[in-house]
């Protein structure tokens, strides 16, 4: 198997060669023929292409990956005269009313949080940290990415979680960086007077917001009546509340916007915001239902154009770029990358891919936020409580008024950083500083000392954001439930994602997410847990008459938290991260501040597989701001 395998790569490039050089000769001939012979009839009332014979043979950008920053990069670059053409693997369902409504589970009656259809179905492979169990890759598959599928929670980190990024040799990246195109994003709506009146809500319109984005923030006028108890129990632990979680200051209990337009209560997103805009343009072409097989390099590594395959099909097509090939295919981008000979020349070799560009740190540095949690019933609670939903009855009062459950209802969270909440976090600061975690690190960071030097200066910086009361290192949503997910917002463990050996063009990323390997992160979670139960023992949340049952109020020894969390933890809410870090290349780093990959011309990266730290936050509204930055250094260098 593995030797057919083997096989396949080196067919393809031969197919993509001779492409290739058709389709070369023919735009020096002037050809107006696609790639199967026929004459091009490109329809340019309706931008979605569902075969590459209605599409052009050469785009100005080809954008790989449909998600959210891949469209957000490709609205804004076809919003001069330049052509674009957006390929993506997953399917468009621009009218799905599941996608639109604000309320997630999917459904809840079998176990499904997302739609089947939107999303990847794979698993990561065995978990050192969690016992040798597998995580659930939860990825989206379909076009409009994460924003799609995910809850809607669009908060952002602290200023000095993105001063990290700074620090790690990307000017330009910090929070005044960065902060313009948070704002540039995304139109904010003001919670209404019931949420301020009734529940506290607070807000900074100067400090986060005021322009005219094409994401709608908002909060619904309807939450549940246990999230009052709830935040008056952190009150009374000393958690103050700020006034904007948005302009820099996430830490402590604040409000949290939803990506929701308030207009009609419907998820705003990739497609309402990004798409739609450019769907309206002549030059600007979108292919569902394909997967980019490889980029297409020059001889003297330029990324000329990808190859791409019909999904569930054996055609394939090369389309040329002129100007740039963007990469946004999320969890995705470095195997794409690794299938073109660009990466660690171990993970290569393996798989048979002739090395091209040797970059060690493609496919490494992979982050995200694991969680445990602690199941809690309350025996007074209130009537109306996330465990009494009647789904048809919201339903219908979700079509009738556009408000109750179905709505949405998750408006609030706690961030918090060690000293608010650890037992002991002069000792976690001093175990960070004097202890040798990198041998808990991917064995592969053996192979290259960049890696290993890129971890040390990540150290170095995140010791300074475990010691500062302005860095977050655990997140909570208040979300009026009696259950409490506890999120480790700055893992120290580091995982991998690198394409399959034995089946290296049709297989699943093998997705190591390396979760907890560092017992610094399950040390995080237990003092968390800990104080978690402060919180339910409170006299404010005596309300609600808290009980227990896992892992058991009886459980308390180190020993026996540790063992409940590698036995019941996650490794992922879906905030895959790092894996093409912006860093220097002598750190491991695979962009540079400019988002182009070191050793290749015309290649970019712009998703977030380019964040070199995970910030203390759900990821959606950083990567908006991270596509919308990353699409002014992409028409300023290309002139268009």
């Amino acid at each position: 198997m593995a030797h057919f395998e083997l096989n396949k790569v080196r067919f393809l490039r031969l197919v993509a060669l001779i492409i290739g050089l058709i389709v070369f000769i023919s735009l020096c001939q002037g050809s107006t023929k696609v790639r199967t012979g026929q004459t091009s009839n490109v329809s340019k009332r309706d931008g979605v292409k569902n075969h590459t014979s209605a599409i052009r043979d050469v785009y100005d950008y080809i954008v790989v990956g449909g998600g959210q920053s891949g469209l957000t990069v490709a609205n804004r670059l076809s919003e001069g005269k330049a052509t674009v053409l957006v390929v993506e693997y997953g399917y468009l369902y621009h009218d799905d009313p599941l996608i639109a409504r604000p309320w997630q589970p999917f459904d809840p009656g079998h176990n499904l949080f997302h739609d089947p259809k939107l999303m990847y179905n794979f698993s990561s492979i065995p978990q050192l940290g969690l016992n040798n169990r597998i995580s659930e890759v939860s990825a989206a598959a379909s076009v409009g990415g994460g924003s799609t599928v995910n809850g809607m929670f669009l908060n952002r980190g602290s200023a000095e979680d993105y001063d990290a990024w700074e620090m790690l040799g990307n000017p330009g990246w910090g929070w005044k960086g960065l902060l313009p195109y948070f704002k540039k994003s995304v139109t904010f709506s003001p919670p209404g007077k019931m949420l301020q009146e009734e529940y506290g809500a607070t807000f900074d319109v100067d400090a986060a917001y005021g322009e005219n984005g094409p994401i709608q923030l908002s909060n619904p006028e309807w939450a549940w009546p246990g999230q009052k108890v709830q935040m008056a129990g952190w009150s009374e632990l000393g958690i103050e509340q700020a006034t904007e979680g948005a302009g820099g200051d996430a830490v402590g209990m604040f409000w949290v916007p939803r990506a929701q337009d308030p207009k009609n209560q419907t998820r705003s997103y990739a497609v309402t915001g990004h798409l739609d805009a450019a769907l309206a343009r002549e030059n600007f072409d979108l292919v569902p239902g394909h997967r980019v097989n490889q980029i297409m390099l020059s001889n003297d590594n330029r990324a000329e154009g990808v190859m791409i395959q019909r999904r569930g099909g054996n055609t394939i097509s090369v389309i040329r770029a002129r100007n740039e090939v963007v990469l946004a295919a999320g969890l995705h981008t470095p195997v794409i990358m690794q299938r073109s000979g660009i990466g660690p020349g171990k993970v290569l070799d393996e798989a048979g891919v002739d090395v091209r560009v040797e970059l060690p740190g493609v496919g490494m540095n992979l982050q995200d936020h694991p969680a445990a949690g602690l199941a809690y019933r309350f025996e007074t609670d209130f009537p109306l409580n996330p465990g009494s939903i009647n789904a048809v009855q919201a339903q219908d009062e979700y079509k009738r008024t556009r408000s109750g459950p179905h709505a949405g209802g998750h408006n609030a969270a706690v961030f918090l950083p060690a000293a608010f909440f650890h037992y002991n976090d002069s000792l976690l600061l001093e175990s960070i500083r004097v202890d040798d975690h990198s041998q808990f690190l991917p064995a592969i960071y053996e192979a290259d000392a960049s890696l290993t030097a890129g971890y040390q200066k990540q150290l170095s910086v995140l010791s300074g954001a475990y010691a500062s009361n302005r860095s977050t290192l655990v997140g909570t949503p208040i979300a009026g439930d009696a259950y409490s997910l506890l999120i480790l917002q700055k893992p120290l463990s580091r995982g991998t994602i690198t394409l399959d050996p034995s089946n290296p063009i049709d297989g699943h990323p093998l997705v190591d997410y390396g979760t907890l390997n560092d017992p610094l992160d399950v040390d995080v979670l237990i003092a968390m847990m800990e104080f978690t139960r402060k919180w339910y023992n409170t006299d404010a949340m005596k309300r609600l008459s808290p009980v227990e049952y896992a892992p058991g109020a009886d459980v308390t020894a180190y020993d026996d938290l540790e063992r409940y969390i590698r036995e019941h933890a996650e490794s992922t809410i879906g905030h895959q991260s790092g894996t093409t870090a912006m860093m220097p290349l002598e750190l491991g780093g695979v962009v540079g501040p400019d988002l182009l990959v070191y050793g290749v011309k015309g290649l970019s990266v712009v998703d977030a597989s380019i964040i070199p730290l995970v910030p203390s936050t759900n990821l959606c509204a950083t990567v908006y701001a991270v596509a919308e930055k990353a699409a002014d250094l992409i028409k300023k260098r290309n002139r268009t």
